[in-house]
């Protein structure tokens, strides 16, 4: 199946869909198939860029990156 229309029949009955942005430019850009779920999902939609990094336990909440 096309993964936009894979994507969005799955967001139906999912709690969050999470995608990846090409991250060129230091921005979030997005892919055409990415930038259309943002649109059409049926629930929330969380964009993540390439150089997020993950929380660890010894990252206090609140604190600047």
């Amino acid at each position: 199946d096309h993964p936009e229309r894979a994507l969005r029949e799955l967001s139906a009955n999912a709690h969050l869909v999470v995608i990846g942005a090409r991250g060129r430019s230091r921005g979030l850009e997005l892919g055409q198939v990415s930038r259309r779920i943002v649109m059409a999902a049926l629930c929330p939609v969380m964009v993540v860029g390439s150089d997020v990094r993950p929380r660890t336990s010894s990252d206090s909440v609140g604190a600047a990156d």
